[in-house]
């Protein structure tokens, strides 16, 4: 069997919540998802990132096997945390939506 190719190390940058500003409520939602982000989502992919090296670096001939398990396990949860911050800017956005809807029917002032 050929051995699988490791994937490039891990670089948490690139799911790193950049642009604050697209967030439709910012006042409710931006400590939201850096708190997800720095507690959930970094530490998560960082300790399945290294899980899959130490595998990879492994001479036991069954580590490749469960390294790629754990790369399944990684795409997937990098899906998740996807979904989940979607999910959280959605939110984000419909609550903005109704707040600006109440303001405007108000009126100025």
């Amino acid at each position: 069997m050929t051995p699988v190719e490791a994937p490039p190390p891990f670089d948490h940058t690139q799911f790193a919540w950049l642009d604050h500003s697209s967030i439709g409520h910012p006042t409710s939602h931006i400590r939201s998802i850096e708190l997800l982000r720095d507690s959930v989502i970094q530490p998560s992919l960082q300790a399945l990132d290294r899980e899959i090296d130490a595998l990879r670096a492994s001479d036991d001939e069954a580590a490749d096997f469960f390294a790629e398990d754990i790369a399944d396990v990684f795409h997937t949860s990098v899906e998740g945390y996807l979904l989940t911050v979607q999910s959280l800017w959605e939110r984000g956005a419909a609550l903005h939506a109704h707040h600006s809807g109440e303001s405007s029917a108000r009126g100025p002032g």
